[in-house]
């Protein structure tokens, strides 16, 4: 699985296929390859409960598919809040609700509407178009959702340090000014400063912080006005 592109704009002909999205709001295109290995099965169900148990709030979403009355995944136990296609399109669906549950938790956003679009050819390519309020909020969830989907398919399970980056990010997108006072942000997470910076290191590959801002200001990396 691996992104192929990711950009931003109103992708305002996108609005005559959902009355959900609103009207000329901002929006990510992630371009999505789906990989399943040849080794793995695909058991969606199980995918479904660990993304789950992780975002719980998940549960909680709404989709298309309960407005139109489609089907929904159901193991028995409890539905997926959204209609279920089957393969690796379901896939690429619950990697859309992940990132619309991460810029909510992130970026405070109150709602947000997005469309999962399969391509003809490459089959495993998908367009998913997400409202977004803050672009790199958008960018953080959507490398993070990736990179949490590809632990499930390849590993079984997702990595519980992706809590710490979230809550980094949270803090920091709702505080921006702590950035500067990593001793105070450290205390007000209650960590170490080692695991500050390891998380700090996280944010910069998930492109929630940019390296050469840091570079330029060592200064103000260190607490200095």
């Amino acid at each position: 699985m691996q992104i192929v592109s990711l950009s931003f704009g109103r992708f305002t002909e996108l609005e005559s296929l959902s009355i959900l999205f609103k009207h000329s709001c901002l929006k990510l295109n992630l371009v999505l390859d789906v990989f399943i290995p040849e080794d793995k099965e695909l058991d969606f169900g199980n995918i479904y409960k660990k993304v789950a148990g992780f975002l719980p709030n998940l549960q909680k979403h709404k989709c298309w598919a309960n407005f139109l009355g489609g089907t929904v995944f159901d193991d028995g136990k409890k539905d997926l809040p959204f209609q279920s296609v089957g393969g690796i399109t379901d896939v690429a669906h619950l990697v859309e609700h992940m990132i619309i549950d991460l810029q909510a938790t992130v970026g405070q956003m109150k709602s947000c509407t997005g469309l999962t679009c399969g391509y003809q050819e490459p089959a495993n390519r998908f367009d998913l178009f997400i409202e977004c309020k803050d672009k790199r909020v958008a960018t953080f969830s959507s490398n993070l959702a990736v990179k949490m989907m590809k632990e499930l398919v390849w590993k079984g399970d997702i990595s519980p340090e992706h809590t710490n980056s979230i809550r980094l990010a949270k803090c920091l997108y709702a505080e921006p000014e702590l950035f500067f006072s990593p001793q105070k942000l450290a205390q007000k997470l209650v960590w170490e400063k080692e695991d500050l910076s390891f998380q700090i290191k996280e944010l910069i590959s998930l492109k929630f912080l940019d390296k050469e801002f840091l570079l330029s200001n060592p200064g103000r990396r260190r607490g200095k006005k």
